[in-house]
């Protein structure tokens, strides 16, 4: 378990940098959701926007978790 615990020391370190890359994802999803909006099925733009949304879903969605998690590990050691 030492392992982990120096994973995340080092992962909580930068929880403000995290929680900026949360936001950036939050707003290229909102873009790429805008996309799937406009384009037509079956364009290659609107194909793009559905690739987009997995990947940002994906990464997004890590960051968040990483984020939450350090924020909880903060509170329990106080």
């Amino acid at each position: 378990m030492a392992r982990f615990e120096a994973f995340w020391r080092t992962m909580c370190a930068y929880r403000s940098y995290i929680w900026l890359a949360v936001m950036v994802h939050i707003f290229l999803l909102l873009l790429a959701i805008f996309g799937l909006v406009v384009g037509q099925p079956g364009t290659a733009s609107y194909t793009l926007s559905v690739v987009n949304v997995g990947l940002l879903t994906v990464s997004g969605g890590t960051a968040f978790l990483v984020f939450y998690t350090c924020t909880r590990r903060e509170v329990e050691e106080y």
